[in-house]
């Protein structure tokens, strides 16, 4: 390996399973058992410091549903990462507007074009947010199409709620807007994907992609579609998907917190009869991608597409 480094021949899939490991990322070849697809704010990031939690937060949930040792839950995982196509479109101080921090929440909303409030004035038509005023002069700060919106989050989910729904939605947009982009982002999961994968999970926006990816078909299709506190509830959201539904044979199991403001918009199986909703407490972080992948609920979705 190093030789070949130091003669300038990089055999990029060799050198992903000298780093790696064949229980990572299934080798050099065959079929996965699961591949994921991440949300917002993971531009500062990198796929290989995102693969490693998303896969024993995976194990954490697949044990807990079966009872069963890490050694005996050996899964073949790969993650289809995007953040940093995003790196220029997000504010430098996105990871402190996702704690509540008023001067951090303005400085989010203040980004936004009059294109990208009015969008949002459209969801917060779907939602029950006319018997919330803002009274809080942070809430009072922010642009008025977004007032009531930010008000009825910060009172239904916690002070936080405004800035992490703020920022996941417009990334959400962006995606939905942009083909050209949207298409670098299904590539990265097809290549995540390559011979194919039981189970395809899409966490927040990743929901949004994994959906996406899965009815697109370019790939082997998965047998599983796993959607993890997903925003596909808001009609504002569903109007725009590329796809009208998911291929006839696809299992869809969507995992939510009531709590989770992203999820604000409920369940998804009044939208798509086949799916099955589930909830599940990820206590005080709602949206977090590795509370929902270690709850049983979602282990036992995974470990039933994997027949064990």
């Amino acid at each position: 390996m190093v030789a070949a480094l130091a003669a300038g021949e990089l055999d990029w899939p060799r050198i992903r399973e000298y780093a790696w490991g064949t229980n990572v990322t299934g080798g050099c070849g065959g079929m996965l058992d699961a591949v994921g697809v991440h949300g917002i704010s993971q531009q500062q990031g990198g796929r290989a410091q995102l693969l490693g939690e998303w896969r024993n937060a995976l194990t954490d949930g697949v044990q807990a549903a079966r009872n069963l040792q890490a050694v005996q839950v050996p899964l073949t995982f790969d993650l289809g990462y995007y953040g940093n196509l995003f790196l220029a479109d997000w504010p430098a101080d996105a990871k402190g507007a996702a704690t509540g921090d008023a001067g951090a929440l303005k400085e989010l909303a203040d980004g936004l074009s009059e294109d990208e409030q009015a969008w949002f004035a459209g969801i917060a038509a779907d939602l029950p947010v006319a018997d919330t005023p803002p009274t809080k002069a942070s809430l009072l700060a922010l642009p008025k199409p977004m007032q009531r919106l930010a008000a009825w989050l910060d009172a239904s989910f916690g002070a936080a709620a405004p800035a992490m729904f703020i920022g996941d939605l417009r990334q959400v947009r962006r995606y939905q807007q942009d083909d050209v982009l949207a298409e670098k982002i299904q590539g990265r999961v097809r290549e995540a994907m390559a011979d194919g994968c039981t189970v395809l999970i899409g966490h927040s926006l990743g929901s949004v992609v994994a959906y996406e990816t899965a009815c697109a078909a370019r790939t082997r299709p998965p047998s599983l579609l796993l959607t993890l506190g997903s925003p596909l509830g808001l009609a504002t959201v569903r109007k725009r998907l590329r796809f009208v539904g998911p291929p006839a044979d696809l299992r869809w199991v969507n995992v939510r917190d009531p709590r989770d403001p992203v999820a604000c918009a409920g369940g998804l199986a009044r939208w798509w009869r086949d799916t099955q909703d589930v909830s599940v407490d990820n206590n005080d972080k709602p949206h977090a991608v590795n509370r929902y992948l270690g709850k049983w609920q979602t282990g036992d979705a995974v470990a039933q597409a994997l027949g064990r």
